[in-house]
């Protein structure tokens, strides 16, 4: 059914391109002369007293009102300064004073301000505004007296354009005095090529061409003033925005494949600049109930070219376009040539995000990117636009597509599952892939015991499950015995060098019936898999991390202070990345990392970013039974408590209970969640719904099982053997609380009984 609906949704999109380039095409011939039927109007013209009141409800505030002895500017400022946008203040975008160019009867006068911001004008002008924004030609503004025409084209390359102004007096009267006043910044400069009459008479339509140049990216909008008198000598003026946008400048580019797409995407040049934003999408445009609609909007006018079949998720837009890498002789055009420009637009599902859609664009240049993002909210966004960055919990995505689609067969995969004594359902698979690590920490791998050294599996031993194994074990418990959510776990998983083919061997075999793929991972050398994770969905990403400084991390990991540089790279690479949801793990030791635990709270300010405090815990030759190390829940929240204020710190949502963490808590003006998974003194085991596999095929129904509890599934597999009955039989005997153990005490006592951390997988 997905294939189907990929090759329909590819129809469509071939079909909104070919109308999109037949739509250029005719513009370059098409505008001609204003509707005649206008021209034709025999209503007699406007009394006095009628005409302010008419021009000022249609205006509103584009309109100034009316005086009786002067002409009425737009608004000024003490200073020739350009004021940018708020969100280009925040970037820290160069300011360039605006240049004025005034044709007509007057002289020109000072002009200065802000460009006027997107969301300015009366609903009828904003329309047509936004409607000129993908397209070469239109009515730029009309009301009973005058109509303004626009027709354009841009040299794709160049940096430069023409613009023709078609103004259309529709009374019975002349138009006197008109000047018209050209309004722009350093970084577009707009140039009549002939003299504006000074008079339109009755029914008359005049043309003012003007010569664009875009001598670098900007966010700056260009304006026209206008000012005339009415037949009984009534002043007016108008001012409006012109619709030459940054992107008119901007040529389509082709990308012939997602690997391709997605590693310029991921590339810091790129990621670093992202402008993103969930805004409701218009009803004005038939965007909201058709993704066609939507596609068409998204190209704007056919200078981002439209991908198909990039993304995952076939209800996602994936648009490429390019700044030209040329410049006119003379002219420098850009400062960074052949800046391309990624976008990506997903659209939400669900009851909280319906009628809603992630944007996202990306360049090598933040400008650009906000330029392009903005041009495409004006496109298909509701106004006005809340254009602060994106929800990370947006639901859309290759991941959220599948999830939703797996939420929908909830109730026939839940009668697939096995279950306890105790009537819990296990829906979650802990899979372990190794239990080799490149780092030698405390807590799970004390290099005392384990040397100082590592293998990469290449290929694993008889002992270990294969790829294929692997692959075969995950398919059944997916599609057999009802589990609906898989973490890959190590020892260090990608230190298999067949950890890609497992990845995909998993996505293909499982399917839409798993709802959730994840992997715990200390990050080192995950970057060079994420093209492939993210094909397969595996976008469940938690890192685990133990400390924020870096001298610390010698100490606790036994290795140099580059492997701690590369995972922060990579959370700070991910938690940017709008496709991954990332959680940083830290297991909290006293006299260790204690002292930063409000250090990690803090990365929870940002978005997509929830962090993980861990106690410590016993497994074998991690000296828990000194009783110094370990931390509690209590006191970790405590101290975090007391040094932000509990005022400031609120529970803010109770998870579902099969979490491990019982409650998540934000610190007032943060934007993600922190947490404390308290294995030790507040244990989770009344909901739980996990089982463990280790890396040579063992089942454990608890992570706190005994080393010879294990049940082997590898045998199984090789024998041909289904795997329900074992499972049946792990589960059967497995204890309500901590493998049986009273308390973390005797867990303690007896930590030489249990299996490493990673061995285990945790």
């Amino acid at each position: 059914a997905l294939q189907r609906e990929n090759a329909q949704l590819k129809k469509l999109f071939e079909g909104a391109e070919n109308e999109v380039a037949a739509r250029a095409r005719a513009a370059e011939n098409s505008f001609g002369q204003l509707n005649e039927s206008y021209f034709g109007d025999s209503r007699a013209p406007p009394t006095t007293s009628r005409a302010p009141a008419a021009m000022a409800s249609s205006l509103e505030e584009m309109v100034a009102p009316p005086q009786s002895d002067a002409f009425v500017r737009p608004p000024t400022t003490a200073t020739t300064a350009f004021t940018p946008t708020p969100t280009a203040a925040r970037l820290g975008t160069a300011a360039s004073p605006p240049k004025t160019t005034t044709f007509g009867s007057s002289t020109p006068g000072t002009s200065g301000g802000a460009l006027l911001p997107h969301n300015v004008g009366s609903p009828a002008t904003v329309k047509r505004f936004r409607a000129l924004i993908g397209a070469q030609e239109g009515v730029l503004y009309e009301d009973d007296i005058l109509q303004i025409g626009l027709q354009s084209s841009y040299t794709c390359g160049m940096g430069e354009g023409q613009v023709s102004l078609y103004f259309g007096n529709k009374s019975s009267g002349a138009l006197d005095e008109f000047a018209v006043e050209l309004i722009s910044g350093d970084d577009i400069s707009l140039k009549a090529t002939e003299a504006v009459p000074t008079a339109i008479r009755a029914k008359q339509q005049i043309r003012l061409v003007v010569k664009v140049v875009c001598t670098k990216p900007t966010q700056q909008i260009p304006m026209m003033s206008m000012r005339f008198l009415l037949f009984d000598n009534t002043p007016r003026t108008l001012s409006l925005r012109l619709p030459i946008l940054l992107s008119k400048f901007m040529a389509p580019v082709d990308i012939p494949n997602a690997g391709d797409f997605f590693s310029m995407w991921r590339h810091h040049a790129y990621h670093l600049s992202e402008q993103s934003a969930v805004v409701s999408i218009t009803t004005s445009f038939d965007c909201r109930d058709s993704l066609l609609a939507l596609a068409r909007s998204a190209t704007l006018g056919g200078v981002l070219k439209l991908h198909s079949q990039l993304d995952a998720n076939p209800n996602n837009l994936v648009l490429c376009g390019k700044f030209p890498a040329d410049s006119p002789e003379g002219i420098q055009c850009f400062t960074l040539p052949n800046a391309t420009v990624l976008v990506r637009i997903e659209v939400g599902t669900g009851p909280q995000y319906a009628g809603k859609a992630r944007v996202a664009v990306r360049s090598s240049e933040p400008v650009v990117a906000l330029a392009v993002r903005d041009d495409l909210l004006l496109a298909f966004a509701e106004l006005p636009v809340d254009a602060e960055p994106s929800d990370p919990n947006f639901d859309s995505g290759a991941a959220q597509g599948r999830r939703l689609l797996a939420a929908s067969c909830d109730a026939k995969q839940l009668s697939k599952a096995v279950s306890d004594k105790f009537a819990r359902q296990h829906t979650y698979l802990r899979l372990s892939l190794t239990d080799k690590c490149n780092m030698r920490c405390q807590y799970c791998m004390p290099p005392s015991l384990y040397g100082d050294d590592y293998e990469e599996i290449k290929p694993p031993s008889a002992n270990y499950l294969t790829a294929d194994e692997i692959v075969t074990l995950a398919s059944e418990f997916v599609n057999d015995l009802g589990i609906n959510k898989i973490r890959l776990t190590g020892g260090e998983p990608t230190v298999r060098s067949d950890f890609p083919r497992i990845v995909e061997g998993i996505a293909e075999s499982c399917g839409q019936r798993l709802g959730q793929f994840g992997i715990t991972t200390n990050g080192v050398v995950l970057e060079r898999h994420l093209p492939v994770m993210r094909a397969a969905g595996l976008l469940h990403v938690n890192v685990s991390l133990d400390t924020l400084i870096a001298a610390k991390f010698p100490m606790i990991s036994n290795r140099p202070e580059a492997y701690w540089r590369r995972t922060r790279k990579l959370i700070d690479s991910l938690r940017r990345d709008p496709d991954f949801r990332l959680k940083v793990n830290c297991v909290v030791m006293r006299g260790v990392n204690d002292d930063e635990l409000l250090d990690f709270v803090e990365l929870t300010r940002e978005e997509n970013l929830n962090v993980r405090f861990i106690e410590y815990m016993p497994f074998s030759g991690n000296n828990w039974g000194s009783g110094k190390l370990m931390l509690s829940k209590l006191e970790i929240l405590n101290q975090i408590r007391d040094a932000v204020g509990a005022d400031n710190l609120a529970v803010v949502e109770q998870v579902d209970p099969h979490s491990t963490v019982g409650r998540e808590y934000r610190v007032k003006g943060y934007k993600s969640t922190f947490g404390v998974i308290s294995s030790m003194t507040d244990q989770f085991c009344s909901g739980c719904n996990r089982i463990r596999v280790s890396a040579d095929g063992l089942l454990y129904s608890c992570l706190f099982a005994s080393a010879d509890s294990g049940v082997s599934l590898r045998d199984a597999i090789r024998e041909g053997r289904p795997l329900r009955p074992l499972l049946e039989e792990s589960l059967g005997r497995k204890f309500w609380a901590l493998g049986g153990r009273a308390d973390m005490y005797e867990l303690g006592e007896r930590a030489d009984e249990l299996r490493n951390m990673m061995k285990i997988g945790g």
